[in-house]
């Protein structure tokens, strides 16, 4: 369905899928923000003396949502005037921020101690390394060769000529990563909650074995947040427009192109998703 509206209902689809975006955003903010401020507001001594409680829960709720709302519609202006993916960008301000705090702590850490220090330029590199790695991915394009037929228009022919339909190597981006984080920090947000409670029987049970095999850094977790980046990495390459086998199958047979040695129509279409695949 949110296929149908972004392609047959041009304008008119894609604003719709806005307002979808953003009523499930305010769902999901809301039910985070219930869960962080439960947990926030069990610490003993957190809150100032004469503060009201009933007053300081939905208040710090409503904060909370208009916060993520804020964000949202930030992102959405940063895409909208063509800077770029806003999502990506108010993440990567995010990490830049930290880079002071964290560049000082290093500093501290290896303050007089050359192993450290080698350490650390190792990492540098290997950090450096990744990065170019990261942008060649990002760059490349897997060209698919196609003939276009010949046509004559009075005495002149046109096509004939050779050319390509550019597939990028990785078109989601760092989209996948972004989704399977925000799926495992969910779980995460909820155990603390329950935590706060002091749950007992098998609830005490539930959490105990979570922590255990799915902690941060455990082989549990890292084992989903690798599957999950996989299936984004599919789901998000599925729904871009410019990556449907069946539409280019049907434009390339349309204007008479072809694949070299492949048949136009359904076999061109299981070609290009088996490529793609």
């Amino acid at each position: 369905r949110l296929e149908e509206l972004q392609k047959e209902e041009g304008e008119a689809g894609r604003r719709k899928i806005g307002q979808i975006t953003r009523y499930v955003t305010v769902g999901l903010a809301l039910v985070q923000a219930v869960l962080v401020i439960r947990v926030f507001s069990s610490i003993p001594n957190i809150l100032y003396p004469g503060v009201e409680p009933m007053l300081f829960f939905p208040l710090a709720v409503l904060s909370l949502v208009a916060g993520a709302i804020f964000a949202l519609w930030l992102s959405e202006l940063i895409t909208e005037r063509g800077v770029g993916n806003g999502g990506s960008l108010l993440i990567f301000v995010g990490i830049l921020s930290s880079i002071p705090f964290y560049a000082r702590q290093t500093a501290q850490l290896v303050a007089g101690d050359p192993e450290r220090s080698f350490n650390l330029a190792l990492l540098l590199a290997i950090y450096v390394a990744i990065i170019g790695f990261i942008i060649v991915l990002q760059e490349a394009v897997r060209k698919v060769y196609i003939v276009n037929a010949k046509r004559q228009i009075g005495n002149k022919v046109y096509g004939g000529q050779s050319s390509f339909i550019p597939f990028k190597i990785n078109p989601a981006g760092v989209m996948p990563i972004i989704f399977a984080f925000a799926i495992l920090a969910f779980p995460q947000t909820i155990i603390q909650y329950l935590q706060s409670n002091q749950p007992t029987g098998w609830v005490q049970e539930a959490i105990r074995l979570y922590s255990r095999f799915f902690a941060p850094g455990s082989v549990g977790y890292i084992a989903v947040e690798f599957s999950l980046i996989v299936f984004f990495t599919f789901f998000y390459a599925s729904i871009v427009p410019s990556m449907q086998p069946k539409e280019i199958a049907d434009n390339l047979k349309k204007y008479g192109s072809s694949i070299p040695g492949i048949k136009p129509g359904r076999p061109t279409a299981d070609k290009l998703d088996e490529i793609l695949s």
